[in-house]
């Protein structure tokens, strides 16, 4: 049985990102992915456990304006105008996009492991750009999480509770003990790419010197 899910991806967030982006492939994630809606397939990072004949929807995260825009805030002193152009442009793109679904496409591959990148990676045809992207307060109501999603796993690890973070970066687990969630980060380190491992504090702020 086919299933279908959603493909979060994001902007430049270091002003390192824009420049690689500028430098390689004149255009970021988004442009990349327009592109390949003309061409009518790609090769894009998928959960593992994707199959062929998966439907998956393309969204751009809602952060992904704020994130270019604060990348885009510690440029240089000194950088090319061809290069601001391109920043603008990137601007306007994730301004009309951030936070909406604009197409889908089918999985046509099994996931292949990408080592240097560290995310599974599948080949995606019947890509269909949607006529008007789709806010995500259009569907926000009815998307239910997966039982393979990040927030289920936490709590199939043991955590009490486990939130995904106002903007949709990132989810967090809370556990009854120290020694739990050192258990479940050891298991969910071999699913995730990013997963960190925090204890509580009971001041607000505090900066460590080396």
């Amino acid at each position: 049985m086919s299933r279908a899910f959603i493909l979060n991806f994001n902007a430049p967030r270091s002003f390192e990102d824009i420049l690689y982006f500028f430098e390689t492939s004149k255009g970021s994630n988004l442009t990349l992915l327009m592109q390949d809606f003309e061409a009518g397939e790609t090769s894009w990072s998928v959960p593992k456990y994707a199959m062929p004949g998966d439907t998956v929807l393309f969204m751009c995260a809602k952060s992904a304006r704020a994130n270019l825009g604060m990348a885009a805030s510690h440029l240089p002193a000194h950088v090319s105008q061809n290069l601001l152009k391109f920043i603008g442009e990137q601007k306007k793109e994730y301004q009309r996009y951030s936070g909406s679904l604009i197409g889908c496409g089918v999985i046509n591959t099994k996931p292949v492991y990408d080592a240097d990148n560290k995310w599974w990676v599948s080949d995606i045809g019947q890509l269909f750009r949607f006529a008007e992207s789709v806010r995500i307060d259009d569907f926000r109501s009815f998307i239910t999480i997966s039982s393979r999603g990040s927030v289920t796993a936490l709590t199939d690890a043991g955590a009490v509770r486990a939130l995904m973070t106002g903007s949709g970066s990132a989810v967090f687990g809370i556990f009854r003990s120290g020694k739990n969630a050192e258990a479940a980060y050891s298991s969910l380190s071999h699913k995730w790419r990013n997963v960190f491992l925090c204890h509580s504090q009971s001041d607000s702020i505090r900066i460590q010197s080396d």
